[in-house]
């Protein structure tokens, strides 16, 4: 019985090696491991090459300081040293000690020594790496600084640029004046679009004044706008008011046909609670609904529309409507959304993060007020856009996304 006892184990550690070390990162980690030098065993490559399943290490706790971040190999420039111990004499025993200090003070398990080309040779290195990356789509190695990428961005040709930097433009380590460039040779028409792909996020929106998209749902919308407005900061900058006008006509589209008006959604939805948020917009929804999920656990989602509000598009036209309509029910109400939008000046993505975090933790303070054994339904009061200018966040007109609002159907969980 110990025997087979102890057979479980071991079948139990072993498939847990197996799904450990086939983890994409692991693999990267080991891979890195053997790139450096630090186990160069023929299992180990076995491994990397897909032949076996978990590699063979013979330095086990080695290996666990890797996995867990700490640098294990570290690059050292000669010539670094070297300034510090030149223009003196030294006995052979000082410049042994001299050394040995020297090496002590780089505290790394393992050294690899190099020496750094000149400054010409390295703008030449840097130069033909540039080119390399935006013709290929790879990525720039690490060693070259901010400053060095950016003092060459004026030199970049487009020739140099191929259609797999485009896909993946942010993922190459460029950096900002480098990416702005690539982005101002396809607005001035000097670079074309790859036919078919994906883009990379930043070419994806400034393919929106080339090429523009043109959504015939309020869900399509809610996607462009989201994600032009998560990219608005830096192509202001770079599309400037031909930009704005394309959020303007973003903001602006005519995706209202069919769409139902909240009020008589309402009308048919007495029977449950009402739970207003004020200004959560359609563009914002995905942004926020995990924080809607956690916070509202008690609840399962049930439906999902999407609703029209007045063409003023504020809290007291919204409560109008609703007298007009002679619909008196109970509510509850947050407003941190709103709050935030007329407060705030923050990019998207920033909005969103902000978003989230205050929504949930108003949520969760409202929740023991609202009844679980009873439906929910969640909805908003109008929505929000970018202002014309791209400075600040307004509602209160009369824009698709200023009128569109999400409208969820939560019952009670199990």
């Amino acid at each position: 019985e110990e025997l087979a006892e102890l057979r479980k184990i071991r079948d139990r550690i072993t498939k847990s090696l197996r799904l450990f070390f086939a983890r994409s990162e692991v693999r990267e980690s080991v891979a890195t491991w053997h790139e450096q030098g630090l186990e160069k065993s023929k299992q180990t490559l076995s491994y990397l090459k897909g032949r076996s399943e978990a590699p063979v290490i013979e330095n086990v706790e080695l290996l666990d300081r890797h996995l867990s971040g700490m640098e294990l190999l570290k690059e050292v420039d000669l010539s670094e040293i070297a300034s510090r111990l030149e223009k003196r004499s030294w006995t052979a025993e000082e410049l042994a000690e001299a050394l040995a200090g020297e090496i002590r003070r780089i505290r790394s398990p393992r050294i690899r020594l190099h020496s750094m080309p000149q400054e010409e040779d390295r703008q030449e290195i840097l130069g033909w790496c540039l080119r390399q990356s935006l013709q290929f789509g790879l990525r720039l190695p690490r060693s070259f600084r901010a400053e060095e990428i950016e003092a060459l961005a004026g030199e970049i040709d487009r020739e140099w640029i191929g259609p797999e930097a485009l896909r993946k433009l942010e993922e190459l380590g460029l950096g900002e004046a480098v990416e702005n460039r690539v982005l101002s040779f396809l607005l001035e028409g000097e670079l074309d679009l790859p036919e078919a792909g994906e883009l990379s996020p930043l070419v994806s929106a400034a393919a929106e004044l080339i090429r523009p998209s043109h959504p015939e749902k309020p869900g399509e919308l809610a996607t462009l706008a989201a994600r032009l407005y998560g990219r608005s900061r830096r192509m202001a900058g770079i599309g400037g008011r031909k930009w704005l006008q394309r959020l303007e006509d973003v903001a602006q589209s005519p995706v209202l046909s069919g769409v139902p008006s909240l009020i008589s959604i309402l009308e048919a939805e007495e029977r449950r609670q009402w739970l207003i948020v004020d200004c959560l917009g359609v563009v914002l929804l995905e942004q926020v609904r995990e924080a809607l999920s956690r916070a509202l656990a008690p609840w399962r989602l049930e439906g999902l529309k999407v609703a029209l509000v007045s063409e003023s598009t504020t809290t007291d036209a919204w409560l109008g409507s609703l007298a007009e309509a002679g619909l008196s029910h109970p509510l509850e109400k947050i407003n941190v959304l709103d709050r935030l939008i007329h407060e705030s000046s923050e990019d998207f993505e920033d909005l969103c993060r902000l978003a989230s975090t205050q929504l949930e933790i108003a949520l969760k303070k409202i929740v023991p007020r609202l009844d679980r054994r009873k439906a929910l339904l969640l909805f908003a009061d109008h929505g929000f856009r970018l202002s014309p200018d791209g400075r600040r966040w307004i509602h209160g007109g009369d824009s698709t996304l200023e009128r569109l609002v999400p409208v969820l159907e939560l019952s009670p969980g199990e």
